[in-house]
């Protein structure tokens, strides 16, 4: 077993957390003029979006492939893949908080470490490709901080290379932060705009179903919040989604549908009258969003949308719906 202590001035793959008690690997063994190639016998399901860094050396003038961070409901892989004539002699894994890496963090993105301090090590018998850690997902905290490291032989030429995961979105920095993934699925439910002391409960107008209508308002910059599931009109029943912003001048209005992080836009219907509620065909109110005169349907999980509306005079109100996708509290009211 070889010994190597490296102490780098570039910071590697990193992210923040919470220590790691458990960990096994998926492997399998094709023995190829005296390399092992490594072929992964399991594919992962990962839960959410699993974040692709790249594997560098800390001048960043061999790049050897990739390292993917992931996790399904019960742990979370790191995957290295190299490429070409690139090949693991040896790795080092470190997950835990960043107070406790061995070695020093620094704020520009830098660091010095050790990675033979690490916890988890890999040596295998013959250089490999493709090497996974799997982790525990109940020992983490919801994020933490991973710093995965490689010792890398071009089989073509004979050099070495100290690699680690790169932050692609740092300069400099080999590290960024990763969050476990939820693995519930998505629901979409029914979501108003709610305009503070301007909101009106359709209840107000004889109608049972929930949702405001906001108004009046004059000229000017609104900014109103985005309910869903909020049952007769009351929000502790519903959940914050987003936010609604109106820009209006009198004669042109602009609209925008913001949602918060985690939640996402399949519809959105939109009513802008000098009158507190949109009125059928055949002259009666009503507060159905499939006959507010401005829609979009089908946005397949936009974060924003946005109407601009022109033609209007005076004062007006505003109805604002939405059908918004998430994750939502188990207490939820639904549609």
């Amino acid at each position: 077993m070889k010994t190597k202590l490296l102490t780098l001035l570039m910071l590697p793959f990193l992210f923040m957390a919470c220590q790691k008690t458990e960990l096994t690997s998926y492997e399998e063994n094709n023995k190829d003029a005296g390399t092992t190639k490594v072929v992964k016998v399991k594919d992962f399901n990962y839960c959410g979006d699993p974040l692709v860094a790249t594997l560098t050396n800390s001048d960043e003038t061999v790049v050897v492939g990739t390292v993917t961070v992931g996790n399904d409901e019960n742990s979370l892989y790191v995957t290295y893949e190299l490429t070409g004539d690139y090949w693991i002699d040896d790795a080092a894994l470190y997950v835990g908080p960043a107070d406790d890496v061995p070695g020093t963090l620094y704020g520009n993105g830098t660091g010095s470490f050790s990675p033979w301090n690490f916890p988890y090590k890999y040596f295998p018998w013959n250089p490999v490709q493709t090497k996974t850690f799997v982790v525990d997902l109940s020992t983490l905290e919801d994020c933490f901080l991973v710093v995965a490291y490689a010792y890398v032989q071009d089989v073509s030429t004979g050099d070495y290379y100290f690699i680690f995961g790169k932050n692609n979105n740092k300069t400099p920095g080999f590290y960024f932060d990763y969050c476990k993934q939820s693995c519930e699925e998505p629901t979409c439910e029914t979501a108003f705009a709610y305009g503070y002391d301007l909101a009106h409960c359709f209840s107000e107008y004889g109608f049972n179903n929930w949702g405001w209508t906001n108004g009046e308002l004059t000229p000017g910059t609104y900014d109103f919040e985005l309910w869903a599931g909020a049952g007769q009109c009351d929000l502790s029943k519903g959940t914050l989604v987003g936010t609604l912003n109106i820009d209006y001048d009198g004669s042109i209005a602009t609209v925008t549908y913001s949602m918060d992080a985690g939640f996402t836009l399949d519809e959105t219907h939109l009513y802008i009258g000098n009158e507190p509620l949109p009125k059928k065909k055949n002259g009666q109110y009503t507060v159905a969003p499939g006959q507010y005169p401005y829609k979009h349907d089908d946005l397949n999980g936009v974060s924003s949308d946005t109407y601009v509306v022109d033609g209007l005079l005076g004062d007006i109100y505003v109805i604002g719906h939405a059908v918004a996708c998430g994750i939502y509290p188990e207490n939820s009211a639904g549609l």
